[in-house]
């Protein structure tokens, strides 16, 4: 797994009720890959598998990094069997999916201004969930 140096969290974050709003508004979203190098080892429990998200904005893009314990991206295997510990993530906003995430960084890009609820769930190959999901609020300007 590629890793890029964690973000500092600058303020709280609050949880709160996703707003749904139409897909449309958010056909101008973008997600932008990014890739670092580095190698990073996570010693855990192997009955549970773990995800740490970190995140910040700067202006209208949202940087966000994944560390998940036991895991591998795995974009070539999307749509075939199960094979444990390989998968990718669904990325939510505001309750509407809205991408197919393949790498531990990303940028989420175009966001309308205002508050957003950020949702990842971790999926094996087949789209089936792990049952580990991380949810975060954004505000932006």
């Amino acid at each position: 797994m590629k890793k890029l140096i964690p973000f500092l969290l600058v303020g709280c974050i609050s949880f709160i009720s996703p707003v749904v709003q139409a897909a449309e508004d958010f056909q101008d979203i973008q997600i932008v890959p990014i890739y670092g190098n580095g190698i990073v080892h996570v010693s855990v429990n192997k009955d549970q598998r773990l995800m740490n998200v970190n995140h910040d904005v700067k202006g209208s893009d949202v940087y966000v990094e994944c560390v998940i314990d036991q895991f591998t991206f795995a974009k070539e295997k999307a749509g075939k069997n199960h094979v444990d510990g390989e998968g990718h993530l669904h990325l939510f906003v505001d309750g509407q999916k809205v991408d197919s995430i393949y790498q531990a960084a990303f940028i989420i890009k175009g966001l309308p201004s205002g508050e957003h609820s950020i949702k990842l769930e971790l999926v094996k190959n087949d789209d089936e969930p792990y049952g580990v999901s991380e949810e975060f609020s954004v505000q932006v300007p």
